[in-house]
Protein backbone atom coordinates (compact mmCIF):
# COMPACT_ATOMS: atom_id res chain seq x y z
CA UNK A 1 0.00 0.00 0.00
CA UNK A 2 1.56 3.28 -0.81
CA UNK A 3 2.10 5.43 1.97
CA UNK A 4 1.27 9.45 2.07
CA UNK A 5 4.57 10.63 0.42
CA UNK A 6 3.41 8.35 -2.66
CA UNK A 7 -0.08 9.45 -2.93
CA UNK A 8 0.62 13.03 -3.12
CA UNK A 9 3.41 12.11 -5.78
CA UNK A 10 1.49 9.69 -7.29
CA UNK A 11 -1.97 12.61 -7.74
CA UNK A 12 0.92 14.88 -8.36
CA UNK A 13 2.52 13.18 -11.21
CA UNK A 14 -1.21 12.41 -12.68
CA UNK A 15 -1.98 15.91 -12.97
CA UNK A 16 1.43 16.45 -14.87
CA UNK A 17 0.68 13.38 -17.40
CA UNK A 18 -3.05 14.72 -17.96
CA UNK A 19 -2.10 18.43 -18.43
CA UNK A 20 1.41 18.92 -18.48
CA UNK A 21 3.00 16.11 -20.52
CA UNK A 22 2.21 12.66 -21.79
CA UNK A 23 6.11 12.12 -22.02
CA UNK A 24 7.33 9.59 -19.26
CA UNK A 25 10.83 10.60 -18.94
CA UNK A 26 9.81 13.76 -18.66
CA UNK A 27 7.11 13.01 -15.55
CA UNK A 28 9.75 10.86 -14.09
CA UNK A 29 12.62 13.44 -14.51
CA UNK A 30 10.45 16.24 -12.57
CA UNK A 31 9.29 13.73 -9.77
CA UNK A 32 12.87 12.20 -9.47
CA UNK A 33 11.76 8.69 -10.17
CA UNK A 34 12.37 6.01 -12.36
CA UNK A 35 10.14 6.01 -16.25
CA UNK A 36 9.33 2.55 -14.82
CA UNK A 37 8.36 3.79 -11.45
CA UNK A 38 5.60 6.34 -13.31
CA UNK A 39 4.38 3.16 -15.15
CA UNK A 40 3.73 1.51 -12.38
CA UNK A 41 1.78 4.45 -10.97
CA UNK A 42 -0.25 4.70 -13.85
CA UNK A 43 -1.81 1.19 -13.17
CA UNK A 44 -2.61 2.28 -9.57
CA UNK A 45 -6.27 3.03 -8.36
CA UNK A 46 -4.57 5.78 -6.74
CA UNK A 47 -3.69 7.63 -10.23
CA UNK A 48 -6.82 6.86 -11.49
CA UNK A 49 -8.29 8.61 -8.55
CA UNK A 50 -6.45 11.49 -9.22
CA UNK A 51 -7.46 11.94 -12.93
CA UNK A 52 -10.81 11.51 -11.77
CA UNK A 53 -10.16 14.43 -9.18
CA UNK A 54 -8.57 16.21 -12.22
CA UNK A 55 -11.96 15.80 -14.49
CA UNK A 56 -9.85 14.20 -16.78
CA UNK A 57 -11.60 11.43 -18.91
CA UNK A 58 -9.04 10.86 -21.60
CA UNK A 59 -6.96 8.14 -22.13
CA UNK A 60 -5.10 7.35 -18.71
CA UNK A 61 -2.34 5.52 -20.04
CA UNK A 62 -1.62 6.18 -23.76
CA UNK A 63 0.61 9.37 -24.82
CA UNK A 64 -1.99 11.83 -26.91
CA UNK A 65 -2.53 15.69 -26.90
CA UNK A 66 -3.15 17.03 -23.37
CA UNK A 67 -7.10 18.90 -22.40
CA UNK A 68 -7.43 22.78 -22.96
CA UNK A 69 -5.85 24.77 -20.02
CA UNK A 70 -9.51 25.64 -19.36
CA UNK A 71 -10.43 22.13 -18.54
CA UNK A 72 -7.84 21.70 -16.22
CA UNK A 73 -8.37 24.54 -14.12
CA UNK A 74 -12.09 24.35 -14.55
CA UNK A 75 -11.02 20.93 -13.06
CA UNK A 76 -9.28 21.82 -10.35
CA UNK A 77 -11.91 24.61 -9.31
CA UNK A 78 -14.68 21.74 -8.91
CA UNK A 79 -12.04 19.74 -6.48
CA UNK A 80 -11.09 22.99 -4.74
CA UNK A 81 -14.57 24.08 -3.80
CA UNK A 82 -15.76 20.47 -2.99
CA UNK A 83 -12.81 20.15 -0.30
CA UNK A 84 -13.49 23.76 1.06
CA UNK A 85 -17.09 23.10 1.66
CA UNK A 86 -16.21 19.59 2.71
CA UNK A 87 -14.46 21.69 5.68
CA UNK A 88 -16.28 23.82 6.28
CA UNK A 89 -19.24 21.30 7.19
CA UNK A 90 -17.19 19.21 8.89
CA UNK A 91 -16.11 22.33 11.31
CA UNK A 92 -19.40 23.26 11.72
CA UNK A 93 -20.23 19.62 12.82
CA UNK A 94 -22.96 18.90 10.29
CA UNK A 95 -23.28 14.68 10.54
CA UNK A 96 -20.96 12.60 8.47
CA UNK A 97 -23.67 11.12 6.55
CA UNK A 98 -24.68 14.55 5.52
CA UNK A 99 -21.95 15.58 4.23
CA UNK A 100 -21.23 14.41 1.16
CA UNK A 101 -24.74 15.03 0.12
CA UNK A 102 -24.42 18.77 0.91
CA UNK A 103 -21.32 19.26 -0.68
CA UNK A 104 -22.39 17.26 -3.84
CA UNK A 105 -25.57 19.84 -4.06
CA UNK A 106 -23.50 22.54 -3.98
CA UNK A 107 -21.52 21.49 -6.31
CA UNK A 108 -23.11 19.46 -8.82
CA UNK A 109 -20.87 16.51 -7.76
CA UNK A 110 -22.35 12.79 -6.98
CA UNK A 111 -21.82 12.25 -2.86
CA UNK A 112 -20.44 9.16 -3.86
CA UNK A 113 -17.48 10.96 -5.43
CA UNK A 114 -17.05 13.35 -2.68
CA UNK A 115 -16.87 10.63 0.00
CA UNK A 116 -14.51 8.83 -2.19
CA UNK A 117 -12.16 12.11 -2.44
CA UNK A 118 -12.87 12.57 1.18
CA UNK A 119 -11.46 9.14 1.98
CA UNK A 120 -8.61 9.03 -0.42
CA UNK A 121 -7.12 12.71 0.49
CA UNK A 122 -8.20 12.40 4.00
CA UNK A 123 -10.22 16.17 4.24
CA UNK A 124 -10.59 14.71 7.95
CA UNK A 125 -7.38 16.26 8.88
CA UNK A 126 -8.36 19.70 8.49
CA UNK A 127 -10.92 18.98 11.27
CA UNK A 128 -10.08 21.96 14.06
CA UNK A 129 -9.14 21.09 17.40
CA UNK A 130 -11.94 23.42 18.52
CA UNK A 131 -14.57 22.02 16.36
CA UNK A 132 -17.65 20.20 16.88
CA UNK A 133 -17.13 16.57 15.93
CA UNK A 134 -13.34 17.25 17.42
CA UNK A 135 -14.51 17.52 21.14
CA UNK A 136 -16.98 14.62 20.37
CA UNK A 137 -13.99 12.45 19.59
CA UNK A 138 -11.33 13.06 22.07
CA UNK A 139 -10.71 10.85 24.95
CA UNK A 140 -13.93 11.35 27.76
CA UNK A 141 -10.62 11.02 30.00
CA UNK A 142 -9.16 14.58 28.74
CA UNK A 143 -12.86 16.24 29.46
CA UNK A 144 -13.04 15.88 32.85
CA UNK A 145 -11.51 19.04 33.92
CA UNK A 146 -13.96 20.53 31.57
CA UNK A 147 -16.93 18.72 32.15
CA UNK A 148 -16.45 20.18 35.90
CA UNK A 149 -16.72 23.49 34.66
CA UNK A 150 -20.13 22.00 32.77
CA UNK A 151 -22.31 21.38 36.14
CA UNK A 152 -25.87 19.68 34.81
CA UNK A 153 -28.58 22.39 34.67
CA UNK A 154 -32.53 21.42 33.79
CA UNK A 155 -32.93 24.22 31.69
CA UNK A 156 -31.71 27.51 30.50
CA UNK A 157 -32.14 30.23 32.76
CA UNK A 158 -31.57 33.70 31.50
CA UNK A 159 -29.52 35.48 34.01
CA UNK A 160 -29.42 39.59 32.13
CA UNK A 161 -28.39 40.61 28.82
CA UNK A 162 -25.13 43.08 27.47
CA UNK A 163 -24.00 44.57 24.28
CA UNK A 164 -20.53 44.66 23.21
CA UNK A 165 -19.11 47.16 20.53
CA UNK A 166 -17.16 45.31 17.69
CA UNK A 167 -14.36 46.93 15.94
CA UNK A 168 -16.59 48.44 12.81
CA UNK A 169 -17.94 50.19 15.83
CA UNK A 170 -21.24 47.62 15.68
CA UNK A 171 -22.96 46.97 19.04
CA UNK A 172 -24.36 43.48 18.99
CA UNK A 173 -26.59 42.28 22.26
CA UNK A 174 -26.01 39.51 23.75
CA UNK A 175 -27.67 37.09 26.38
CA UNK A 176 -26.21 36.26 29.84
CA UNK A 177 -25.68 32.96 30.93
CA UNK A 178 -23.79 30.58 33.33
CA UNK A 179 -21.46 28.14 32.46
CA UNK A 180 -23.67 24.58 32.97
CA UNK A 181 -26.55 25.61 31.17
CA UNK A 182 -27.97 23.23 28.48
CA UNK A 183 -28.35 25.12 25.02
CA UNK A 184 -30.48 24.30 22.09
CA UNK A 185 -29.07 23.42 18.82
CA UNK A 186 -28.71 26.81 17.58
CA UNK A 187 -26.07 28.59 15.98
CA UNK A 188 -24.13 31.76 17.65
CA UNK A 189 -21.43 34.19 18.59
CA UNK A 190 -20.32 33.12 22.00
CA UNK A 191 -18.10 34.96 24.79
CA UNK A 192 -16.65 33.18 28.08
CA UNK A 193 -16.67 35.97 30.62
CA UNK A 194 -15.69 36.65 34.51
CA UNK A 195 -17.56 39.17 36.38
CA UNK A 196 -14.74 42.57 37.60
CA UNK A 197 -15.21 45.72 38.42
CA UNK A 198 -14.22 48.86 36.64
CA UNK A 199 -14.29 52.05 37.39
CA UNK A 200 -16.66 51.49 40.45
CA UNK A 201 -18.84 49.61 38.44
CA UNK A 202 -19.36 45.32 37.83
CA UNK A 203 -19.01 44.22 34.07
CA UNK A 204 -18.57 41.42 32.58
CA UNK A 205 -14.48 40.79 30.90
CA UNK A 206 -14.35 38.89 27.97
CA UNK A 207 -12.19 36.15 27.88
CA UNK A 208 -12.97 33.84 24.98
CA UNK A 209 -14.73 34.74 21.42
CA UNK A 210 -16.24 31.98 19.36
CA UNK A 211 -18.45 31.14 17.10
CA UNK A 212 -20.37 28.01 16.11
CA UNK A 213 -23.27 26.41 14.04
CA UNK A 214 -24.35 24.30 16.96
CA UNK A 215 -24.17 25.47 21.42
CA UNK A 216 -24.77 21.51 21.95
CA UNK A 217 -21.47 19.42 23.02
CA UNK A 218 -19.77 22.98 22.07
CA UNK A 219 -18.03 23.62 25.20
CA UNK A 220 -15.53 20.91 26.13
CA UNK A 221 -12.59 22.21 24.16
CA UNK A 222 -9.72 21.78 26.90
CA UNK A 223 -7.69 24.61 25.71
CA UNK A 224 -10.35 27.08 26.00
CA UNK A 225 -11.84 25.42 29.46
CA UNK A 226 -7.83 25.37 30.48
CA UNK A 227 -7.97 29.01 30.22
CA UNK A 228 -11.39 29.92 31.12
CA UNK A 229 -10.89 28.46 34.56
CA UNK A 230 -7.15 30.21 35.10
CA UNK A 231 -8.80 33.57 34.31
CA UNK A 232 -12.12 32.82 36.58
CA UNK A 233 -14.87 32.50 34.13
CA UNK A 234 -18.60 31.83 35.18
CA UNK A 235 -20.68 32.97 32.37
CA UNK A 236 -21.25 32.51 28.58
CA UNK A 237 -22.81 35.15 26.59
CA UNK A 238 -24.52 34.14 23.75
CA UNK A 239 -25.32 36.51 20.07
CA UNK A 240 -27.88 33.37 18.14
CA UNK A 241 -27.27 33.84 14.38
CA UNK A 242 -27.67 30.66 12.14
CA UNK A 243 -25.42 32.19 9.36
CA UNK A 244 -22.05 31.17 9.37
CA UNK A 245 -20.69 34.03 6.91
CA UNK A 246 -22.56 36.57 9.81
CA UNK A 247 -21.42 35.14 12.21
CA UNK A 248 -17.54 34.89 11.26
CA UNK A 249 -17.66 38.03 10.38
CA UNK A 250 -19.29 39.35 14.06
CA UNK A 251 -16.88 36.75 15.60
CA UNK A 252 -13.66 38.77 13.75
CA UNK A 253 -15.50 42.20 14.80
CA UNK A 254 -15.69 41.89 18.22
CA UNK A 255 -11.92 39.56 18.65
CA UNK A 256 -10.16 42.90 17.17
CA UNK A 257 -11.65 45.15 19.50
CA UNK A 258 -11.95 43.04 22.90
CA UNK A 259 -8.76 41.40 22.99
CA UNK A 260 -9.93 38.86 24.90
CA UNK A 261 -7.12 37.05 27.17
CA UNK A 262 -7.85 33.21 25.81
CA UNK A 263 -7.98 34.13 22.16
CA UNK A 264 -4.15 34.98 22.44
Amino acid sequence: MANTIDLAKIHGAAFYFAYISRDKKIIAEHFQVSVRTIERWSQTEAWQDALKVWGFTGDTTGFSSPPTRDIARKSRENFDRAQRLYIEALNAGEPDHKIASIVGEATGLPPSTIRRWAKRYNWRQYLKEDSILYLKEIPMSQNIESRKLMANSDSMHNVESITYTGHSGTIYPFEIYRIGTEFPSIGAVYIFTRKIQSKGDTVHDPLYIGQTASLIGRFCDQRIFRCVKKYGGEYICIHRIADEIHRRKIEGDLRLALNAICNV
